[in-house]
Parts: C-alpha cells; structure tokens; sequence
C-alpha cells in the first residue's frame, strides 16, 4: 500500500510539471516579498529534521511578479537541499538587495553537485536522481527568467551547493 501510495505522488508530481512546463500564468504581476515567501516556505516545506534560517538586510526584498510560480520555484529548490542532505541538516538562506534589484542565496551542505554536471542541472528531462522527472530545476530557470532573474548554480564553502537568483530591477 505505501508503495502504491508513493507512486501514485511521484506520478502526480509528474504531471503536474508536465502541465506546468513552458506555461506561465496570465494577468497582472503584483509585488512579492521574497523574505517572508522563503520564510513561510522554510517552515512548512522541509521535512521536520531540516532548519531553514533566512537572513535578509535592510534593502529591497521584493520582486514583482506572479506569486505561485515563485512559490514552486523557491520551494522546489528547498525541497531538493533538504533532499540532498537526506532530510536533516541546515539550509541558509540570504535575501539581499538595493534599488538595482535583489539576490538570494540557497545554501545546502549536502555532498553537492560536480562540476560537470552543474552546466546540465536546468537542462529539461536531465535528472540525477532515480526517481526524478528532469523538469524540477528546468520549470525553476523557466519562473525565474520569466520573471527577468537569472540563476546559476555554485559549490557551498565546506561542501554542499549554492544557488543563487538574481533579479534585476
């Protein structure tokens, strides 16, 4: 029964990115506070044994921009550092920004990414994960590009990996 359970998730996750894929959301953009975004993101969307401290300074936190894309951006790479450091361990996250835009900081301290394959990691369908789809970090570069950032992919001083988003205003 758990196996038929977690099949059934896994293939409804599935889907979902399948859905979402290439499809942004239509209307009008409104303004999202990236602090309290990650930081309601932090407390209800890792496992129980993975802390999550947000940091930000006095600058500006927000972007403008279409909210549940954001949403699943952000907490599909919490979700992949707390799956990373197999449920337990500490994610920082740093929320930075000035009248040029804002930068966000994820940082896990799990075994990391290698270098070659980091180029490939926003790749659609590349996944090095058994039962991965490939789409999670692809559908992430897609949001947050829509959404005039960049993202790119880094090593955690001591071990683990850092991505880091950049919105320019």
């Amino acid at each position: 029964m758990q196996v038929m359970v977690a099949e059934t998730d896994r293939l409804e996750r599935l889907a979902r990115e399948f859905a979402d894929f290439g499809r942004m959301p239509e209307g009008a953009q409104s303004e999202v506070d990236l602090q309290e975004l990650l930081e309601e993101l932090g407390r209800t969307g890792v496992p129980d044994g993975v802390r999550v401290s947000v940091e930000a300074n006095g600058g500006r936190r927000s972007v403008m921009g279409h909210y549940e894309p954001l949403r699943r951006a952000f907490a599909n790479l919490l979700r992949n550092a707390a799956e990373a450091m197999q449920g337990r361990g500490a994610i920082d996250v740093r929320v930075t920004g000035d009248v040029t835009g804002c930068v966000v900081t994820i940082a896990d301290h799990g075994p990391g990414i290698p270098e070659d394959l980091r180029p490939r990691i926003f790749e659609p369908y590349f996944t090095t994960k058994q039962d991965g789809t490939g789409l999670g970090l692809a559908l992430v570069r897609q949001t947050i590009d829509a959404h005039r950032g960049t993202i790119s992919v880094d090593e955690t001083p001591g071990g683990g990996a850092t991505f880091t988003i950049v919105f320019a205003t």
